[in-house]
């Protein structure tokens, strides 16, 4: 019994009990009852804040078998942010088998503000990049985050340079987590030429939908599966004059599998992923696949 019972705990379903009911001995046969552990009530501490929604993020559910598994990953929604503190209590309700789940939720602000500045970049468009990125936590009360990136180069002098932007949000729903990426980068760089400098410039955008799923979860493992749909354009021009054969509009879908396994102190991810090109969005074959 005590075998059945640390079964069900390591599964997840912590307040599921294993008991034995009275027993007819002239039947030769041990007789055992499970009395599930079901949800009465998901509700929110008096103090916690109120600008959040628990239907979108959280996948345990009122009325349900209560699965650890599913409160781990309804916190780990509800507090992806620095600015949210959030917390947990499994409360016994009056009825044998229920519980409450009760939530302790405050979030501190809804926007935050970073900055970097490194030598990641190139010689060619200045060494030197620096950018601001402007986040919004939680602005439609389902988890949500939304940001706001620029960066660029720092001394770029006259005829060499860099910047880019990116759009991010992302919305969690339960086990699942949908994301649009849209992004801009330019460059300009000069090289001399034979008879004078030549200005080389160029532009690309990118757009991409992703969709994740949490297949798996534990308490030292998580496995996902991730699904992506994109489309890149790019163009590059000498002096103004674009280059055709350096045109690419391409779209595609990628498909991957996640790992991430925690090994006492240490940490094992891995991760495999297909890539696939496709005909999708006004993509165009690039000028080499003509000649073959």
């Amino acid at each position: 019994m005590t075998e059945l019972q640390d079964q069900l705990i390591n599964h997840g379903y912590v307040t599921s009990r294993v008991l034995v009911p009275r027993q007819d001995l002239h039947t030769q046969t041990l007789k055992l009852v499970m009395i599930p552990g079901n949800i009465r009530h998901i509700r929110y501490t008096p103090d916690s804040g109120k600008y959040i929604q628990r239907i979108t993020p959280f996948p345990a559910r009122e009325g349900k078998l209560l699965d650890l598994r599913d409160i781990e990953q309804g916190l780990e929604n509800l507090q992806r942010f620095p600015t949210v503190q959030a917390e947990m209590n499994i409360v016994p309700a009056a009825q044998p088998g229920e519980s409450d789940i009760v939530l302790d939720w405050r979030q501190s602000r809804h926007w935050r503000v970073a900055t970097y500045l490194d030598d990641t970049g190139t010689k060619s468009t200045d060494r030197y990049q620096g950018g601001l990125t402007f986040f919004l936590d939680n602005p439609l009360a389902l988890s949500d985050l939304f940001y706001l990136s620029g960066g660029r180069d720092i001394h770029a002098s006259a005829g060499k340079g860099s910047q880019n932007d990116t759009l991010y949000y992302s919305l969690p729903f339960g086990y699942w987590m949908a994301s649009v990426t849209a992004s801009h980068y330019d460059y300009v760089q000069t090289i001399a030429g034979l008879n004078q400098a030549i200005q080389y410039r160029g532009k690309s955008q990118n757009l991409a939908v992703q969709l994740s799923r949490v297949l798996h979860r534990n308490a030292d493992q998580k496995t996902l599966l991730n699904g992506e749909i994109y489309r890149r354009a790019s163009r590059n021009f000498i002096d103004n004059t674009e280059i055709d054969v350096q045109r690419r509009e391409t779209a595609g879908w990628k498909l991957g599998l996640s790992h991430h396994h925690t090994i006492g102190n240490a940490t094992l991810d891995t991760r495999v992923t297909y890539q696939q090109g496709m005909r999708w969005f006004g993509a165009q074959p690039a000028p080499e696949e003509y000649r073959n």
